[in-house]
């Protein structure tokens, strides 16, 4: 079966595969080629249409609405679905979030000894930053509507948003694509901070030892997850449906809050001793409705794409 959506080596991702092979020793789950950011899927998957070879579909919520609307899903009901909270249940039935993303700033702690703590601040660091396209990333995304909302703006008006965008743009060393090359080029020293999330850094942090520092900006950050779909043409429609429900289940979720996850599912609780290691901030990002977007979206990223990047 092939997945698209994250990469082989994703945070936690392998310790997902290992416990399901246990399960389903039959079932192989394939990386699919064109990985990138959760955009790039949108855009594969249309192209791909009918011909795809893709039916399992991992991607960041904040595209979840988009991706649906353009007719990429079909629809599902999982188990374990009623302990999501209404915001991770897409509401036609066709996507569902098994693990939430805090995003937040990541950096390089040997170039930056003191990070950021805020949108203004990223005005003014001693070194070069990165964001991700929005066109293409969903965490570049999140980014642009943590800046309209942070500088005073609001859905409807978008403007203070992209005014703090031109005046970061000097700061910016590169939009990336997604958030994998985004996150190597911090580590290794080549900009100074990125644009992620908290959880699958804190992994990268505290289980790979990652020479980075982790803080939620105090203005907050749109929280979103990443969510799971079958293909509207999945040619393994029926083993994608099994690998879901194995995401969702009590074995797969533990696994996801032991390991600095922070797991969909309301009924399963994070150790004290993960708790402790949450970053600066961290309660700082604030639940929001990724559907309110659609009517601007598009609008959002041609403006970004002619008048930012």
């Amino acid at each position: 079966m092939v997945q698209t959506g994250l990469t082989a080596d994703y945070p936690n991702f392998p310790e997902l595969l290992q416990l399901y092979a246990k399960q389903a020793p039959n079932v192989k789950i394939v990386t699919g080629p064109q990985q990138g950011g959760s955009g790039s899927t949108l855009a594969q998957l249309k192209t791909e249409g009918s011909n795809t070879q893709v039916s399992l579909v991992l991607f960041g919520q904040a595209l979840g609405p988009a991706m649906r609307d353009a007719d990429l899903f079909q629809p599902f009901t999982p188990d374990n679905t009623d302990k999501l909270r209404p915001t991770d249940r897409d509401a036609k039935g066709t996507f569902y979030s098994w693990a939430l993303w805090t995003p937040a700033f990541i950096y390089n702690q040997d170039l930056m000894p003191q990070p950021p703590t805020s949108y203004a601040d990223l005005l003014h660091p001693s070194t070069k930053i990165s964001y991700d396209d929005p066109t293409t990333s969903a965490s570049g995304l999140i980014f642009l509507v943590g800046a309209i909302k942070a500088n005073g703006g609001t859905i409807e008006n978008a403007d203070p948003g992209f005014a703090y965008l031109e005046q970061l743009k000097p700061q910016v060393a590169t939009y990336n694509t997604g958030g994998a090359q985004a996150l190597a080029n911090v580590q290794k020293g080549e900009v100074a901070l990125a644009i992620h999330y908290s959880e699958a850094n804190m992994y990268n942090k505290y289980l790979q030892n990652a020479p980075i520092g982790i803080v939620v900006p105090k203005d907050g950050m749109p929280l979103s997850a990443l969510s799971v779909a079958i293909s509207k043409y999945a040619p393994q429609a029926a083993a994608a449906k099994d690998f879901v429900n194995f995401l969702l289940s009590t074995d797969a979720q533990q696994l996801l809050a032991q390991r600095y996850f922070r797991p969909a599912r309301t009924d399963i609780t994070v150790p004290d001793e993960v708790r402790a290691k949450y970053p600066q901030n961290y309660d700082a990002d604030y639940a929001f409705d990724w559907e309110s977007i659609l009517p601007y979206q598009q609008a959002w990223l041609d403006r970004w794409s002619q008048q930012i990047k």
